[in-house]
C-alpha cells in the first residue's frame, strides 16, 4: 500500500491528466484525518515533504487541494481519488491506475461485484493484500489471471519482522536462518553452528 500510495503521489505530480482511485474496506482506513495509517495519510507525506519551490509549482495548497478522499494538483489537472470498496465501486469512473486495498478482507460477494466491473474504469488494476477469506475469494482468482503479474513481498524478507528467522524443510529438521540472533542470545550453545548444521 506505501509503495503504491507513493507512486501515485509521485505521477500525478510529474503528469498531466492522470486520475488515481485508491480504496479500501471502509472510510476510515482511506482518509481520516490524524490518522497516520491511512491511504491519503501515505499520499500526504509526498506532499508535506516536497521543497517549496516544487509545491508553487504544482500549485498545490493543501487547504484547497486537499479535500476529504481527494487531493488535486491544478498545475497538470491530475487528482488521486479516495473511495469505499462497496457494489458500486467507481462505476462511471475512469482511471490511469486503481488500488484495491486488502482486496482479501472484502466481503466476498461486494468483492465479486467490484471485479467484475472495476476492468472498464482502469487498464492498471493493483491489487494490495494478504489473503484473509480463503482460496474461493475473487482475490485468489484475481491472482491466478494470466494477465495478473504477482509481486510478492514476504514477511521473513523484513530485517524487522524476522529476528531469529529458521525454517523446517523436512519433519525433524531445522535449519536457522539468522544465526547472529541465537548467538548473540545464547554464545555457548551456538558457538559452533553453522547455516548448515542439523
Amino acid at each position: 500500500s506505501e509503495i503504491c500510495c507513493k507512486l501515485f503521489a509521485a505521477k500525478t505530480l510529474l503528469h498531466e491528466y492522470t486520475n488515481f482511485i485508491v480504496g479500501s474496506r471502509k472510510k476510515e482506513l482511506v482518509d481520516n484525518y490524524g490518522d497516520y495509517y491511512t491511504l491519503f495519510a501515505k499520499i500526504d507525506n509526498v506532499f508535506e515533504c516536497l521543497p517549496s519551490w516544487w509545491k508553487a509549482r504544482s500549485g498545490y495548497n493543501p487547504k484547497t487541494n486537499r479535500k476529504d478522499m481527494l487531493l488535486t494538483i491544478p498545475a497538470n489537472n491530475s487528482s488521486i481519488v479516495g473511495e469505499t470498496t462497496n457494489e458500486s465501486f467507481s462505476a462511471g469512473s475512469r482511471a490511469t491506475a486503481l488500488l484495491l486495498d486488502e482486496f482479501g478482507r472484502v466481503d466476498a460477494t461486494t468483492a465479486t461485484a467490484i471485479e467484475g466491473s472495476v476492468h472498464d474504469v482502469s487498464p492498471c488494476i493493483i491489487y494490495s493484500s494478504t489473503h484473509w477469506l480463503g482460496a474461493g475469494h475473487c482475490f485468489n482468482t484475481c491472482l491466478g489471471k494470466a494477465t495478473t503479474e504477482v509481486v510478492e513481498l514476504l514477511w521473513y524478507t523484513n530485517p524487522v519482522k524476522n529476528p531469529g528467522l529458521y525454517t523446517s524443510p523436512k519433519p525433524g529438521l531445522i535449519q536457522i536462518l539468522d544465526i547472529g540472533y541465537y548467538k548473540e542470545r545464547w554464545p555457548d550453545v551456538f558457538s559452533s553452528y553453522t547455516k548448515d548444521s542439523v
